[in-house]
């Protein structure tokens, strides 16, 4: 009995070992990908800042609202120390919230993504970005629920996030992105929310000429809510996952 015991213990260190090597993996590989976006208004000042990751070369996606009214910006890798100028947008999707930039300078590879047409509540998540601008924040949770409303959904999941983790890639299991960063409640616990990556790949398939960041239409925001204490039209107090000063809003009824 006593040998059986010990053969079971060692089995589970090892499998614990094993599993805490994997999610250390995972981070590695999507820090390495991960960049800290900076935006700034005509006048050079800071306006934004928010997360983003390479899908493709000198290609980096992000969340609309995070771009939006910006004039110019500049991207930071994760861990190093070099800047680099966004030369422009060549995809946005102002209602789902996605943004397609190039870059001046090297890239980093780009991460594989996955199928969110797979996920199921439950599944573990990994959600990779810099909330209040400490880089490289890696934070963990569980998929929440799937949130449909007509042919739009967004992945609900309690990986924490805060403002400066827009546009962060959210990872599956095996390091694949399923889904971006974009808001999470004020009110409530762990209330949080990704964009799916099935947009992404819709807006890779369509990208554009370049434009820059100046001449980008924001949002309309006709027959929205504003809320004093909101950063999207939503019922409840929510607040984007970017660090801004001013208010953003999704689709008047989009929770309700």
């Amino acid at each position: 009995m006593k040998l059986v015991l010990i053969a079971l213990s060692l089995w589970f260190s090892g499998a614990l070992a094993a599993s805490a090597e994997t999610v250390g993996d995972i981070a590695k590989q999507v820090f390495r990908s991960t960049v800290l976006l900076v935006m700034e208004d005509q006048n050079g000042q800071p306006l934004s800042h928010g997360s983003g990751f390479f899908i493709g070369p000198n290609t980096i996606v992000t969340n609309f609202h995070v771009i939006e009214g910006a004039s110019s910006g500049y991207v930071k890798l994760v861990g190093r120390k070099e800047l680099l100028e966004v030369a422009g947008a060549i995809a946005v999707n102002s209602k789902n919230d996605i943004a397609l930039l190039k870059i001046k300078g090297p890239s980093n590879a780009p991460l594989a993504l996955g199928d969110d047409g797979d996920i199921a509540v439950g599944d573990a998540v990994y959600a990779v970005g810099n909330p209040l601008g400490l880089e490289g924040t890696f934070s963990n949770g569980i998929v929440s629920g799937i949130r449909r409303y007509g042919p739009d959904f967004f992945i609900q999941m309690t990986a924490p996030i805060s403002p400066g983790s827009s546009g962060g890639p959210v990872v599956n299991a095996k390091g694949l992105v399923i889904g971006v960063a974009t808001s999470t409640f004020t009110e409530g616990q762990n209330l949080n929310f990704a964009v799916p990556i099935s947009y992404v790949r819709t807006a890779l398939l369509n990208p554009g000429d370049l434009k820059s960041l100046g001449s980008i239409q924001p949002r309309n925001t006709s027959g929205l809510i504003r809320s004093k204490e909101s950063d999207f039209g939503f019922p409840m107090n929510a607040t984007c996952a970017s660090q801004k000063d001013a208010h953003w809003y999704f689709l008047h009824g989009l929770f309700g």
